[in-house]
């Protein structure tokens, strides 16, 4: 009995001096949320309800007091289908290039024509980030159901076979504006708009040449775009306004800048355009032409193309000192700098899709399919030797399409000096930056460069207009 007068005596101690419990407990100071919900919109395209290749697809977001997009959770969804030369009710062949990602070439966000986000070379930028970050198990799974992934680990750049009937695709939306995690206020004098490019047919699918019924485009149908928006109750919103007074609502985002170019054979050098306040990362990927040309390559492929070091060259400072070096038998390096550059850090436990230690060909004539396995390890990112008609067989090799990129980190290079900017990247505002190749037997190649910098985005509180400043 003693005892439970102590305990007791203790219990009510503890409650009149608010400590030691938690708040669900301590029901006296519970603080009052502000009212809000969530809920999911469906957005039809404004400009058209069937699309094909080239064109693009227009959605201009509801606008609305109190209410913010979630960015982190916005997806494209539509109908692709086969469309055939000639009617023919044949697509026997028609695969998308590795997933449907490769039918877009181009995502812009806008308002009021200030452009928030512009990321071109979409498709095959996608594409190595996804086998970068995902395993050949996960491209089974969601794969297969979701973005059009074979689900097949000895063919990952082969995608979903397409007929002229079409089949439903979902486009998950996390790249620029869209991996912030941030909400972005739908109250603007402007509705914000997303405007989708579609890509090229040549670079869209994997198409057989030698297949009399080769389809000449795509339908795209039923296009949705599928976010949720947070709505705010006006005492909420006013709370947020009152804070903020007179100050923009800002947040920050990691954008991506992209350039192509061409070059001839041997070492390369190449002066790249991404001038910003804070570049936090470069990315490069290459596609040999001798391949390329053939008319049944893969857009998603990427060629190692004999490469056996290379480095940045920003201001005359060399990014890193020590060049990156690789070959056949030696690629950890390349692979644990691509990681820290997209990830900064490197995770030994990571389960990419970069490696496969057994390819297979593919051979089509009309409709039939020849799937013949042939085994080999490749350590240069290397992982298939697709070929789609008889004529043009891939050998295996430096060249060849595969999974190979190099990217270099420039967050650790911020000189002291530039301490207190509130970007963890470079700035490289007024400097000249080179990426620079070196090896023997280069062949001519089409080059991808992709920039990853800061930006924020700013709501204008007097215009009501958002804006990007990097």
């Amino acid at each position: 009995m003693k005892n439970h007068k102590n305990f007791c005596k203790t219990f009510f101690l503890l409650l009149n001096n608010k400590m030691a419990l938690p708040s669900a407990l301590s029901y006296d100071v519970l603080p009052n949320s502000a009212q809000s919900r969530t809920f999911k919109t469906v957005i039809s395209s404004r400009n058209s309800t069937s699309f094909n290749c080239n064109q693009k697809i227009e959605f201009a977001l509801p606008q609305s007091e109190g209410s913010y997009l979630d960015l982190s959770n916005v997806s494209l969804k539509m109908k692709i289908a086969a469309k055939e030369a000639g009617g023919s009710s044949n697509s026997n062949g028609t695969f998308l290039d590795f997933s449907v990602f490769s039918t877009i070439s181009r995502v812009v966000v806008s308002c009021g024509g200030q452009v928030l986000s512009d990321i071109s070379g979409f498709g095959p930028l996608m594409t190595t980030l996804i086998q970068a970050g995902c395993s050949s198990e996960s491209m089974q799974t969601s794969g297969v159901s979701c973005i059009g992934a074979s689900g097949v680990p000895d063919l990952p750049l082969k995608g979903k076979n397409l007929n002229t009937t079409g089949a439903y695709f979902v486009v998950p939306m996390t790249l620029g504006l869209f991996s912030s995690k941030k909400q972005l206020p739908l109250d603007t004098s402007s509705p914000v708009v997303v405007t989708v490019y579609l890509a090229s047919f040549a670079d869209a699918v994997f198409a057989p040449t030698n297949d009399t019924n080769n389809p000449a485009n795509l339908d795209f149908t039923e296009v949705e775009l599928h976010a949720y928006v947070v709505q705010l109750n006006s005492e909420a919103q006013l709370f947020l306004d009152n804070a903020l007074g007179e100050m923009s609502y800002n947040f920050n985002i990691t954008d991506v800048a992209n350039m192509q170019t061409s070059a001839g054979v041997g070492a390369t050098s190449t002066v790249l355009p991404f001038r910003y306040s804070s570049l936090k990362s470069i990315m490069q990927i290459c596609r040999v032409d001798s391949i390329s040309n053939t008319g049944e390559f893969s857009v998603s492929g990427r060629a190692k193309n004999n490469i056996e070091e290379y480095y940045l060259d920003i201001g005359g400072d060399i990014i890193p000192s020590r060049h990156i070096k690789l070959s056949n038998g030696d690629m950890g390096e390349a692979m644990q700098e691509n990681f820290v550059a997209l990830y900064g850090n490197a995770d030994l436990s990571h389960q990419g899709s970069l490696n496969h230690a057994h390819v297979k060909t593919l051979a089509l004539a009309g409709s039939a399919e020849n799937v013949t396995p042939t085994f080999t390890v490749l350590d240069a990112f290397q992982l298939d030797n697709s070929k789609l008609a008889n004529a043009h067989a891939y050998t295996l090799g430096e060249h060849s399409p595969g999974t190979f990129f190099a990217a270099i980190s420039l967050e650790s290079y911020k000189p002291a000096s530039d301490s207190d900017s509130l970007m963890c990247g470079l700035n490289t505002i007024g400097s000249q930056i080179s990426w620079n190749n070196k090896g023997n037997g280069m062949l001519a190649g089409t080059y991808d460069y992709y920039g990853f910098y800061d930006s924020v985005i700013s709501l204008d509180p007097i215009t009501r207009i958002l804006t990007a400043n990097a």
